[in-house]
């Protein structure tokens, strides 16, 4: 067996064992996401009469993609 088989193999390998993960997750049925609240709309940012946008850093902290260290922000 050469490299290149056995890369081809592995990558392979690996994307049946994915699809066959993602296969077995549950799905949410249509009556369960009619239950659930919907998410309000922000505001449009629309910059058509000034051109300007003026943007406000307040303290606090936010975290986005996870709970983890990865992508979180402090601002003081």
């Amino acid at each position: 067996m050469n490299r290149r088989i056995f890369l081809a193999s592995s990558a392979a390998a690996a994307l049946a064992a994915g699809a066959y993960l993602y296969s077995r997750q549950p799905t949410a049925s249509r009556s369960e996401l009619a239950s659930r609240p919907r998410l309000l709309m922000p505001p449009l940012l629309d910059t058509g009469k000034t051109g300007r946008l003026d943007l406000t850093a307040q303290t606090g902290t936010t975290a986005f993609g996870g709970t983890g260290m990865m992508g979180q922000f402090v601002v003081s």
